[in-house]
This record gives structure tokens, sequence and C-alpha cells, in this order.
């Protein structure tokens, strides 16, 4: 998902579409414990931007979005959806799941980036 998520944002063009399909239906979707998880969390983030991004500029204030690293940036997008608009998961899982990404996929300091930004989040709307 965090793929999916990724590749919108350095191929907006691409189309949700493609880029779902691209990712469910080659070797990369075998590996994907819920498709529909998948899709619905996917195409969530991609329709909730307009209210995301701001978010993330009000938490990071210091980097602006095009300043900001694509997959922190991915990252930051699908925590901010998991926190905001995904009930099913738990506000402490959705800040450990992107600062785990974040260890894995970002450079050194992405996981304090990341943790920062949705514990500050999650602290102001009393969600943590």
């Amino acid at each position: 998902m965090l793929k999916a998520i990724f590749w919108y944002e350095v191929h907006p063009g691409s189309g949700v579409d493609f880029i779902l399909d691209y990712l469910l239906n080659n070797d990369e979707g075998k590996f994907l414990p819920d498709e529909s998880f998948t899709k619905t969390t996917f195409l969530g983030v991609v329709a909730k931007l307009g209210e995301i991004d701001p978010i993330i500029v009000e938490y990071a204030p210091s980097w602006p979005l095009d300043k900001i690293a694509k997959v922190d940036l991915a990252i930051l997008r699908l925590g901010i959806y998991e926190l905001l608009f995904n009930e099913d998961v738990p506000t402490l899982v959705a800040i450990n799941e992107a600062v785990e990404l974040a260890k894995e996929f970002g450079d050194k300091s992405s996981s304090q980036f990341v943790n920062g930004v949705l514990s500050g989040l999650a602290k102001s709307r009393s969600i943590l």
C-alpha cells in the first residue's frame, strides 16, 4: 500500500486504477494480506489528500510539502489517513506502523520526523 501511495505521488498521471491493478495483479499482490483493506486505504488516502496535506503542513511547519522526502510524505499521508479516517486502526498502531515504515524505507531521521508529526497530531486531537 505504501508503494501505491508513493507511486501516486511520483507519477500522479498513472491513475489510481492503473496503480491498484499493477499492485494487486503482479507478484506483489500475493504478499498483501487483505486486498479490500489495501484498495480502501489507498483510495481513501487519495480522496482525502486535500485534507491530509494541510495537516502535514500544520504539524511540520518547517517543511514545505515539496521539501519532504517522497517516501516520508507517503508514510505521513498513510499514517494521517489511518489516524483520522480509519476507525478500525487504533491510534498507537497507526503511529507505530508509520514509524516502522519510516525506519525501513526512509533515511536515518525519517522515523523521528514521522513520529513527531503523527504524535503531535494525535495529542492535539486528543486521540492519543
